[in-house]
This record gives C-alpha cells, structure tokens and sequence, in this order.
C-alpha cells in the first residue's frame, strides 16, 4: 500500500491527541472486517462528521444507518465494498450530507446524557423489578 498514490501507512499507536487529526483528514471510514461486535472507531469518525462504509456484520450494522449515516455492505464482498467507496468519493455532497448525519446520531444516541439516562432508566428498572420478588 505504500506505493499507491494518496495512501499513507501509518502503523503505530495513535495516541489520544492525534486520533481528530486523522479523521478531519478522512473522506470515509472503511471497515471490512468479517467479524465484529461493535466498534469505537464509529463514534469517533461521526464526531468527525466522516461517513463510514462497513460490513453488515454484529453491532456494526445496528451504529451505520444504511444509506443515512453510511453505507453497509455483505462482508467478504470486496467488489461490493470498493462500489461503495468509489461512491461516496465520486459524490462528495452526498458523502458530506452522511458524515452530517452521523454527527447527529453521535449528539442524540450517544450523547452523554443519552448514555446516563440510559443507564438510570435500566437500573431502575433492575431495581424495580428486584424489589417485586
């Protein structure tokens, strides 16, 4: 990959304070993966305002809104995934349309006080029916 043009290879860990760098400098977050539970990287790229293209595999599916705040595509398809690539990048309104999408499933899903409530209300819940037995 290091000698293709536009590819930089970056193989180290990225601390902290570099990792807004990378995704300010991104047009689409790739995830080919085969496997998969879920994945922080997703959050991160839609703070970014960056769509992301992935495999329908796991939680993956449930944090990309197809056609929303990304494209999903069957893992293994390599064809597949590289179409939806080029078509995020031969459509960068379109693209920046998903990127400003995600960035408000970020804020409403998994904002802060999206997250507590969540947990306050699951708790109490727990709670509740604790105290029925």
């Amino acid at each position: 990959m290091t000698n293709l043009q536009d590819i930089t290879v970056i193989n180290r860990w990225i601390p902290d304070d570099e990792v807004a760098s990378y995704f300010r400098g991104a047009d689409v977050l790739v995830m080919p993966y085969t496997d998969a539970s879920q994945s922080g990287v997703i959050p991160i790229a839609y703070m970014a305002k960056v769509p992301v293209v992935a495999a329908r595999v796991g939680g993956l599916s449930e944090q990309v809104d197809n056609g929303k705040t990304g494209l999903l595509v069957p893992a293994g398809n390599i064809p597949e995934l590289a179409n939806a690539c080029v078509k995020l990048l031969s459509n960068p309104v379109w693209a920046a349309a998903l990127g400003k999408a995600g960035y408000q499933k970020a804020m409403t899903e998994w904002s802060w006080e999206r997250v507590a409530e969540r947990v306050y209300v699951t708790c109490t819940q727990a709670a509740d029916y604790k105290l029925r037995k």
